[in-house]
């Protein structure tokens, strides 16, 4: 499984497609949900795998791209995913997939002479994300520090990026005006959330979460370790990407959806804050990039290095396990 995970084969990448298959056809055997439901989750799946694929590799997050990070999200994407109707649905992958675009906008910034344009597009795309689900609300502040970070006192882009915010609101704002039927579906009351969370599951919804955030931890740690023999590019990423991700879950875990964010008052059951369908999306893919860290690296290894190569995996493969394990 190791030599799957960390081969840059082009073929091996096919395990992640593979998996959303399994997921969709299982899915399809043993419980009465429909194939159109199914099959958003599984392609929304897929796609974010890309993505978060796409960012891992391009970006120097490890040396050598490998289908670890890809198959991880998708895994723990599957693991973690609510039954919701297919608008809900609709809307929550498509925050997700705007949410990781944004990211990689964001990363592109590093040491690059003029970013005007891409924080435009970061705080426009942000926004966006954010009008679908406002329990988004704390991605557009962890984009703020890492940009705070990175490009600190550039008057221009700043402006920018904050024209990229408030431009979406305002366009959303009067297509609504002028044409309510265009932007009222959107929120559609009858498009809530078909049931909450993990079903019939042998580990509780909240400890699944805890135990995934502290293997992420983990996983982090030992990629800490490695500061001496990695680039400051890989160094820079990781950091950003901790930034991004840790800052929206706790923000997006603690607050309720702010009601600018909103267009109708009243808050529609889909937004319901302890509904965090789409938290567990973005949960799931920042613990894949922590997690990854634990994915022994491919190579031979001999005494104690073997032993915790094997333990690493153990871990990984038997959390994932009893976390899926269903209740008797």
């Amino acid at each position: 499984m190791v030599s799957i995970l960390r081969s840059n084969q082009p073929i091996a990448w096919l395990i992640v497609p593979i998996t959303g298959l399994c997921w969709l056809l299982l899915s399809l055997w043993v419980t009465e949900f429909a194939l159109g439901s199914l099959s958003i989750q599984a392609l929304g799946s897929l796609t974010a795998a890309t993505l978060t694929h796409r960012i891992y590799v391009r970006y120097d997050f490890v040396e050598r791209g490998d289908p670890a990070l890809a198959w991880l999200s998708m895994v723990l994407l599957l693991l973690l995913m609510p039954v919701e109707s297919s608008g809900v649905a609709i809307r929550s992958w498509t925050a997700l997939l705007l949410l990781l675009t944004t990211t990689d906008c964001v990363l592109q910034v590093h040491r690059q002479p003029l970013t005007s344009g891409l924080q435009f597009r970061s705080g426009a795309l942000a926004a966006l994300s954010v009008f679908l689900e406002p329990q988004l609300f704390g991605f557009v502040i962890a984009v703020a520090i890492v940009f705070g970070i990175s490009r600190p006192f550039i008057f221009r882009e700043w402006t920018m990026m904050s024209l990229g915010l408030f431009w979406i609101f305002a366009l959303a704002s009067t297509a609504h005006a002028f044409c309510p039927d265009l932007i009222q579906p959107v929120f559609a009351s009858s498009d809530v959330p078909l049931r909450q969370d993990f079903n019939n599951r042998l580990i509780s919804p909240d400890t699944a979460r805890i135990w995934l955030i502290a293997l992420s931890l983990w996983g982090a740690l030992l990629m800490a370790r490695e500061k001496s023999k990695i680039s400051l590019r890989a160094r820079t990423t990781r950091w950003h990407l901790m930034i991004l991700f840790c800052v929206s879950i706790v923000i997006g875990m603690l607050i309720h959806p702010p009601a600018l964010l909103v267009i109708s008052r009243e808050l529609p059951p889909a937004f319901d804050p302890n509904f965090h369908g789409v938290l567990d999306k973005v949960l799931a893919i920042g613990v894949a990039f922590g997690v990854v860290g634990l994915v022994p690296v491919s190579q031979r290894r001999h005494g104690a290095s073997a032993k915790t190569a094997v333990l690493k995996m153990f871990v990984i493969v038997g959390s994932l396990l009893i976390l899926f394990m269903p209740s008797v």
